[in-house]
């Protein structure tokens, strides 16, 4: 057996929320009849995050097939689709800990592991081919039963149909005695949530919270320097070093300023006023004064001015500079063609 496909969606109707897989299963029709599914689903890196069960949407009473090989019937015995649900409750630490493993990816992407548990009945049996042949044809005398004529019945090996030749068993398991076997099958598989349904389907149901989405076209990264400090500022973000995405993001506010400072000249107008005005005048703060907060919290500490338990930046600090900066980084390389 293997799977064939999977697809995931979000499930509301159970409590806590949680997530719904439609799984295919190829399999042998009437070899194999599958009696019950279940299984883990795990996090990119392998720990167990909630178990799958089986999980039917109506009452109706669903029967699996099986049969016996050696006859003209063994042409029934071919791949085949098995379809089945499963369902899993996330709880809120779960859900937290999957979207922190996207945070870390760099295209946000949720990447899950699937272990798959199938307990199904396999057929071992056979059927012995027979047929009856008049007495006379083994030169015996005919033999009666009450007042008419019998048959003997005589054992036939059909190459088209038996498996061997050597069972005399009029039905067999595989030429002994056991028909039936119960066993257990473990399937793997990987997920893939791109960013985007993350945020606008799943992220709902599971109560994560609502998102906006920021695209920023990366162009032709001619300022390739300022895009691998942005490389650099993400990897921080995504180790929640946010003082380190500060120290990233201030270098490159002092590379994208110099850069185009040397191709324009200090008082042509692409340089002045249209970078001037965006990267120069935050109301009278700078780009690189407001970059390096993260620079200068132990000055603040010393200085006395605030509360030290106030003078802290977090997650919130750092995705807005990130993000005014890669709106920066944009804005400079389309300078660069003017």
């Amino acid at each position: 057996m293997q799977i064939k496909n999977i697809e995931l969606k979000p499930y509301e109707d159970i409590f806590p929320s949680g997530i719904l897989l439609e799984i295919e299963i190829n399999r042998q029709k009437n070899q194999n009849a599958i009696i019950e599914v279940s299984g883990f689903l795990k996090s990119e890196d392998n720990k167990i995050l909630a178990e799958l069960h089986q999980y039917s949407s109506n009452n109706t009473i669903e029967s699996e097939d099986i049969g016996a090989r050696g006859s003209y019937k063994d042409r029934e015995f071919k791949e085949d689709s098995y379809n089945t649900v499963l369902i899993s409750h996330l709880g809120k630490n779960v859900i937290n800990y999957i979207n922190e493993s996207r945070i870390k990816n760099r295209e946000k992407n949720v990447f899950l592991n699937i272990d798959i548990i199938i307990k199904y009945l396999e057929s071992n049996t056979q059927i012995c081919g027979v047929t009856f042949t008049n007495p006379k044809t083994f030169k015996l005398p005919d033999f009666l039963i009450g007042s008419k004529k019998a048959s003997i019945m005589t054992y036939t090996y059909n190459p088209d149909f038996n498996s061997n030749d050597y069972s005399s068993w009029l039905l067999s398991g595989n030429g002994g005695n056991i028909f039936l076997s119960v066993k257990k099958q473990l399937l793997r598989d990987k997920i893939r949530i791109s960013s985007s349904d993350w945020i606008n389907i799943f992220a709902p149901v599971l109560d994560i919270g609502e998102f906006f989405i920021i695209e920023v076209p990366k162009g032709k990264q001619i300022i390739k320097e300022a895009w691998e400090y942005m490389e650099n500022a993400r990897g921080c973000f995504s180790k929640w070093d946010y003082e380190g995405v500060y120290a990233n993001c201030r270098e490159i506010g002092t590379l994208l300023d110099s850069t185009l400072k040397v191709k324009y000249g200090k008082n042509n107008f692409i340089y002045e006023e249209r970078w001037g005005r965006t990267y120069k005048r935050f109301k009278n703060v700078s780009f690189n004064e407001v970059a390096s907060l993260g620079l200068h919290l132990e000055d603040l500490k010393k200085a006395s001015k605030y509360s030290t338990d106030d003078i802290k930046i977090g997650k919130p600090d750092a995705e807005h500079i990130i993000y005014l900066t890669m709106l920066l980084i944009k804005y400079a390389d389309e300078l660069m063609e003017v």
